[in-house]
C-alpha cells in the first residue's frame, strides 16, 4: 500500500509551485522589455545568488512515493512542467535593466538641465550638462544640443564634431545637418556647408529656416568663387602687362639712339622709367660733351636729379666717364639757376649721394670732385 505524503511535505511542495509560477510570470514580463538597452551599472554589484538551485532540500511526490531532492538537484527537475534555462538569472537580469533605466532617466535629466542652462544663456554650464548626459547615454539629440551650445561660444570645430557624432546615431536628423552647415560655414568650408544645408532641405523641403540657410550659404559660396575668379583674372592681366612691358623695354633697348634735343632725350628717358639699366644705356650713348647742346635752356631740376642718380649707379665701375658727365652738366646754360631751384629734399639727397658715393674716389680725382661739389651748391 502506497504511503500518503505528510501534510508538511504537501505544504512544502505547494509553496514551491507558487514560487515557480511567480518566476514564470516574472520571466514573461521581462521578455517584453527592450533587449537592446545597455546596462550602465557604473560599478554597482548585482546580486550573485544562483536562483536556479535551491538552498534547502526539497521533496517531490512521485508515483510510487516521496523522493528527497538535495541541494545539487536543479529546480527544473523538481518543477515538473516548468522549464527554465539553467543560466537564466532573473534577479540579475532585472537589476541590470533597472540600472539601465536609471541611467537613461539620469541622462534625460542632465539633458533637460542643459536645456534650462541654454535658455538662460549659460552656455558653458549647458555644455557640461550635455556632456554628462552623453556619458550616461549618448543620443543624437544630446550631441546636437551640445553642438548648438558650442556654436554660441564660437567653438566651431567642436560643434562640427558633435554634429557628425549626432548624424552617426541618426543620419536623418535635420537639426544636426543644419548646425553642421553653420559650423562649416564659420570654418570656411563653404562647399561642405552647402552640401549639409542642401541635404537638410531635401529631407524637409518646406522648412523656411533651412531654405533661408541654404540660400545664404550658397550666395556666400558664389560670391567667394566670383571673387577668386576675378582675382585670378586680375593677376593674369597684371602678368600679361608685366610681360608686355618687359618686351617693350627689350625692344626699346635695341633701338636706343643718341637724342638730338632735350625733347627727344626726355621722351626716351621717361619711356625707360623704372629701368635704371636702360636709362644708363641712353645716357652712355649720349656723349657728355653733347649735354650742353642738347639741353640748352631746357634742363629742369627734376631731370638733373634723375641724371645724377643714374650716374651714381655706375660711378664706381666707370669713374672717369661719370666725372665727365658731372663736369659737362655744369656747362649747361643756367646751371647755377637750376641748382638754386632745387628743393631742400633734393639738396639733402644730392649731399648724401656726394658723401656716400662720389667722395669714395682715388686721390687723383679728389681735387676735381671738390671743385664740382662747390658747383653743385654743396658746402665743404
Amino acid at each position: 500500500m502506497a504511503r500518503v505524503p505528510s501534510n508538511h511535505s504537501r505544504d512544502q511542495f505547494q509553496d514551491m509551485q507558487g514560487l515557480f509560477n511567480n518566476l514564470q510570470d516574472w520571466e514573461l514580463a521581462l521578455k517584453g522589455k527592450d533587449k537592446k538597452m545597455k546596462s550602465q551599472a557604473g560599478g554597482k554589484e548585482t546580486l550573485k545568488e544562483d536562483w536556479s538551485r535551491t538552498s534547502e532540500p526539497l521533496t517531490s511526490p512521485q508515483a510510487n512515493g516521496t523522493q528527497q531532492v538535495g541541494k545539487s538537484t536543479s529546480i527544473r527537475n523538481a518543477a515538473g512542467p516548468y522549464s527554465y534555462s539553467k543560466n537564466y538569472n532573473p534577479i540579475s537580469h532585472l537589476s541590470s535593466e533597472l540600472i539601465s533605466e536609471e541611467s537613461n532617466i539620469n541622462a534625460n535629466s542632465e539633458k533637460e538641465l542643459g536645456n534650462e542652462c541654454f535658455k538662460q544663456k549659460k552656455f558653458n554650464e549647458a555644455i557640461d550638462c550635455y556632456s554628462r548626459s552623453i556619458a550616461l547615454s549618448p543620443t543624437a539629440v544630446s550631441y546636437a544640443n551640445r553642438a548648438m551650445a558650442y556654436l554660441k561660444i564660437k567653438r566651431f570645430q567642436e560643434a562640427e564634431n558633435d554634429c557628425t557624432e549626432a548624424l552617426n546615431l541618426d543620419d536623418r536628423y535635420i537639426k544636426a545637418y543644419s548646425r553642421r552647415s553653420t559650423s562649416r560655414k564659420e570654418l570656411g568650408k563653404l562647399k561642405e556647408s552647402i552640401e549639409d544645408a542642401e541635404f537638410a532641405l531635401w529631407l524637409e523641403p518646406r522648412n523656411p529656416e533651412i531654405k533661408k540657410q541654404y540660400g545664404e550659404v550658397k550666395a556666400l559660396y558664389e560670391k567667394k568663387t566670383h571673387k577668386i575668379s576675378k582675382q585670378e583674372l586680375e593677376e593674369s592681366v597684371q602678368e600679361l602687362a608685366a610681360r608686355a612691358a618687359g618686351l617693350a623695354k627689350t625692344e626699346a633697348a635695341k633701338n636706343i639712339a643718341a637724342p638730338n634735343s632735350a625733347y627727344q632725350f626726355e621722351v626716351s628717358w621717361r619711356g625707360l622709367s623704372g629701368d635704371r639699366n636702360l636709362q644708363t644705356q641712353l645716357l652712355k650713348v649720349t656723349s657728355p660733351a653733347m649735354l650742353p647742346r642738347i639741353f640748352k635752356n631746357a634742363l629742369s631740376a627734376p631731370m638733373l636729379m634723375d641724371i645724377v642718380r643714374c650716374i651714381a649707379t655706375f660711378f664706381i665701375e666707370d669713374m672717369n666717364l661719370a666725372i665727365r658727365y658731372l663736369e659737362d652738366l655744369t656747362k649747361v646754360p643756367r646751371f647755377d639757376m637750376i641748382i638754386m631751384c632745387l628743393s631742400s629734399a633734393d639738396k639733402s639727397e644730392l649731399l648724401k649721394i656726394w658723401e656716400e658715393i662720389f667722395c669714395k674716389v682715388a686721390e687723383e680725382h679728389s681735387a676735381t670732385l671738390g671743385a664740382l661739389r662747390v658747383s653743385y651748391g654743396l658746402k665743404q
